[in-house]
């Protein structure tokens, strides 16, 4: 059950994410370059690419460690001398918050196309910069 209200919950906040990254970064498609590092902030790097320029960003988000353990559910009495500890065996899982997005552009300094780590997590950050956009 906890398992099912952790994922329910990053689900939640990673579709709200994921929505707010790809329609912002569609709207981007047509627009001088300039208007996405308006957005995005100054970006990582730039490297040139066939007919243009592909400019990428990049947030090294820390990890997120998550207990995939199952709560205890063992039943007994204690007695009031005798007290033993039976503790499960701790389980995680750790999922990276790293997000990159790569805009690239034509000769023209207009944007072509995108792509992006479809880390929702990772990419909230951005994502809230393309939101209202």
């Amino acid at each position: 059950m906890r398992t099912l209200i952790i994922t329910s919950a990053l689900c939640l906040t990673g579709c709200l994410s994921a929505g707010n990254m790809d329609s912002g970064l569609d709207r981007l498609v047509g627009q001088p370059i300039q208007v996405a590092t308006d957005r995005l902030g100054p970006p990582s790097g730039q490297t040139e690419a066939a007919g243009g320029k592909s400019y990428f960003w990049v947030s090294n988000g820390a990890d997120l460690r998550v207990s995939t353990a199952d709560p205890p559910s063992k039943f007994g009495t204690v007695s009031p001398t005798d007290m033993v500890a039976d503790p499960s065996p701790t389980s995680s899982a750790t999922y990276s918050q790293r997000c990159w997005v790569r805009v690239n552009a034509g000769a023209d300094g207009k944007i072509t196309d995108f792509q992006w780590s479809k880390n929702t997590g990772g990419c909230a950050a951005f994502a809230a910069r393309l939101g209202g956009f």
